[in-house]
């Protein structure tokens, strides 16, 4: 079997194919199934786009678990993309100025569709410049890592 354009994968959405329990998202090709969000994951999220939304406005659009363009056969949606102000609203944007995955470290390094979701975010064929993985609240690094983006904010 071929691997699913985004354009298909695109249309099949538009026809509202996948129903409104079904979390799918394309990536290589390939329908995967979403993860369920846990408190941990949504508080690191919230957390994130408390920090950048005010930090970027006007300069930057914060695009929070929305479809990003990312190749002719990847969807995802990626926790927070950064995408220059001037990127169109009328279709997803297809390049990011930094993307964002908030993951469990022990989904990095198994097997499976949280691995898959953040394999192809932030590759230069994305169009990204960058892309963070960030563990979710309780982590070791967690602390360490809000506190560098809020001293980053102040710079």
């Amino acid at each position: 079997m071929r691997p699913l354009r985004r354009i298909e994968y695109e249309v099949l959405v538009e026809q509202g194919m996948f129903g409104e329990g079904e979390h799918v998202q394309l990536l290589d090709g390939e329908l995967v199934e979403m993860s369920p969000q846990g408190a941990a994951h949504a508080a690191v999220v919230e957390s994130l786009t408390e920090l950048l939304v005010p930090a970027l406005l006007g300069k930057a659009r914060v695009r929070v678990q929305l479809p990003f363009a990312a190749g002719d056969a990847s969807e995802p949606e990626p926790d927070v993309a950064v995408v220059s102000a001037a990127t169109t609203r009328h279709r997803h944007p297809d390049s990011a100025l930094l993307v964002i995955e908030v993951a469990d470290i022990s989904c990095l390094s198994t097997s499976g569709g949280r691995r898959a979701s953040t394999r192809k975010r932030g590759s230069p064929s994305t169009g990204s410049s960058g892309r963070l993985v960030i563990p979710p609240a309780g982590s070791p690094i967690d602390d360490d890592l809000v506190r560098a983006l809020r001293d980053a904010d102040q710079r």
